[in-house]
């Protein structure tokens, strides 16, 4: 029977698998008399940063060249930790990194990677389209059509968020589905009617690109579940946290303590004002110039008084040049700030869930106390990333609730 890897497991439920080809990596790829063992990994997981990519080493008990017939370009694999999937794409690289030992190094991304390689081919136009519609359009375009179990286009990321965390309890807001699945292309944050009725989409610029123009007056990012499905939604902090991290002196030998930190507070890309210039208006009457202008309070406090001017040509109302003006601002702030925490093992108890225990995952709300850095608020989870090497441990990016700022009551 195939072994599951436990690849030093911190307790009997932090237990790691990955899968090659449809077989588990343990005992029987390829070579009945083989062992493939995981010697390390490097999963992450994003909202933010796509594709999701998996790196694994693997050794083994033949020779390499065996070992990589059966790990070919595009050969589906994925990743599971206590029996949950985390990630499902396919191999991209495959490798030898170092003649000091028998180790094939693979690396793979999920399938969000099809929309970043294929590139337009013809001009195309789209007419009266929702963003949910587009999208759903694009993702048909690039060969990923819904299928019964892969490829699924969803409005909010509730379902895959419970079965990666483990954790049932939705967000306390109300659900943002319908308001994404409405919204129509051409519609930018002040919400006024359609702006542009065709969208042209040119030749030579990826499908990711492409709709990321989209996106972007909208506030909608879009990713990849670990079922192969795709959230379009916008991301929010309004959540309960369904973690805790706890930094204190004197602190137990606890499951998912404290490892490593990372704090960052860089100011050299941030600025006090920012000035957003478009126009609206056609025909005889010419067109108006917008201004749109939002202060940094928290630079202001620091003392800084620097401004950034942005002319964007997609800025057709005062709540657009508005609107833009907050999102550059956001996107700096995150940019220059920076809290990560690495812990022991993939999972940690469970206070809220019905399961015993949570797994790391992103777009989830997490309580930090910490007690060294005086730090004692409720984090969003951007990105999170599995490690073993040789120990196992998890890597948490977490952002400021403020600096999360994505068109939020503007529709």
């Amino acid at each position: 029977m195939p072994v599951i890897n436990d690849l030093t497991r911190t307790n009997s439920q932090d237990v790691v698998s990955v899968n090659l080809n449809g077989q588990e990596l343990g005992f029987g790829v390829g070579d009945e008399t083989g062992l493939a063992i995981v010697e390390s990994y490097e999963v992450k997981i994003s909202v933010f940063q796509q594709p999701a990519a998996i790196t694994v080493r693997l050794g083994w008990g033949g020779n390499v060249a065996a070992l990589a017939k059966h790990a070919t370009p595009n050969s589906p694999i994925s990743f599971s930790i206590a029996g949950t999937r985390i990630f499902k794409g396919v191999v991209y690289s495959r490798g030898v990194p170092t003649a000091q030992s028998t180790l094939l190094e693979l690396k793979a991304r999920d399938y969000m990677a099809r929309l970043f390689d294929d590139e337009i081919q013809d001009e195309i136009s789209f007419t009266n389209k929702t963003y949910f519609s587009l999208t759903r359009t694009v993702l048909n375009i690039v060969g990923m059509a819904e299928q019964p179990n892969t490829f699924k286009l969803f409005a909010d990321n509730d379902a895959n968020r419970a079965v990666i965390s483990r954790n049932r309890k939705k967000r306390s807001g109300k659900s943002k589905t319908q308001i994404v699945e409405q919204i129509e292309t051409g519609v930018g944050a002040g919400g006024a009617k359609i702006v542009r009725t065709t969208i042209k989409a040119n030749a030579g610029t990826s499908y990711y690109n492409f709709l990321q123009e989209q996106y972007k007056l909208a506030g909608l990012f879009l990713w990849c579940t670990a079922d192969a499905n795709f959230v379009l939604a916008r991301p929010t902090a309004d959540q309960e946290p369904a973690y805790t991290i706890l930094v204190k002196k004197g602190q137990p030998l606890t499951p998912a303590r404290m490892v490593d930190r990372v704090y960052e507070d860089n100011a050299t890309q941030r600025h006090t004002g920012y000035i957003v210039y478009g126009r609206a208006g056609t025909g005889t009457n010419g067109r108006t110039m917008l201004v749109g202008q939002y202060v940094d309070q928290e630079m202001a406090g620091y003392g800084f008084n620097h401004n950034r001017v942005i002319h964007d040509e997609d800025v057709k109302s005062q709540a657009e040049a508005d609107y833009v003006a907050r999102r550059a601002c956001a996107e700096e702030r995150r940019q220059g700030w920076k809290l990560e925490y690495t812990v022991s093992g993939h999972i940690l108890p469970s206070t809220k869930g019905t399961s015993g225990f949570l797994i790391w995952a992103q777009d989830m709300v997490c309580r930090v106390d910490d007690f060294e850095l005086d730090i004692h608020e409720n984090f969003y989870i951007q990105d999170v990333t599995f490690r073993r090497n040789p120990h196992m441990t998890t890597t948490i990016a977490l952002m400021r609730p403020e600096d999360l700022v994505f068109a939020e009551g503007l529709f």
